[in-house]
């Protein structure tokens, strides 16, 4: 979280596709809905912070592939 300009960078891709589908009400019959998700992500580098970084937040960046699966508990 950037305070400063109130941002966020996203943590995982999986936080922009599981409410793909909100506020829906799914039939069984479609389900199961698979989906393959594909981004960009950031985490903050392990000890990027103190006196001797002066203000710059180091990022450690990343491509991540996650698949996403919506489905009846029975089947998961």
């Amino acid at each position: 979280h950037f305070e400063k300009d109130d941002l966020y960078l996203i943590g995982t891709s999986e936080q922009s596709g599981l409410p793909y589908h909100m506020n829906e009400i799914l039939d069984k019959k479609e389900l199961p809905k698979k989906y393959v998700a594909y981004s960009t992500c950031f985490r903050r580098e392990a000890g990027s912070y103190g006196k001797d970084v002066k203000g710059i937040m180091r990022v450690h960046q990343f491509d991540k592939l996650e698949m996403l699966m919506i489905t009846t508990p029975d089947e998961s």
